[in-house]
């Protein structure tokens, strides 16, 4: 809802989608930070 709203304010309906891992030294899995980049 939050990207929709944000697009309709930008007029701009494409955008790129990135997952940005957390920095875990030594880890094998991590929780995700979902960015959308207009």
């Amino acid at each position: 809802e939050a990207v929709a709203e944000t697009a309709a304010r930008l007029n701009r309906w494409e955008f790129m989608v990135v997952a940005a891992p957390l920095a875990v030294e030594g880890g094998t899995g991590s929780p995700v930070n979902v960015l959308a980049i207009f």
